[in-house]
């Protein structure tokens, strides 16, 4: 997830939501990035045989 340690990067947040189109879904971002509604959630997920979780 953006701002946890193998992201780390909390503007990388903007990007994503940009490509995903949040708004289309109620989705919005505070200038400092983060997400409201509070619940929502946001992560990059890939899959591969050899990923690891850490």
């Amino acid at each position: 997830a953006v701002g946890y340690p193998s992201l780390g990067d909390q503007r990388a947040i903007f990007p994503l939501a940009r490509l995903l189109g949040a708004e289309r879904i109620g989705i919005r971002l505070t200038e400092n990035g983060a997400m409201y509604p509070q619940a929502s959630v946001c992560g990059v997920y890939i899959a591969s045989r050899c990923a690891k979780y850490f």
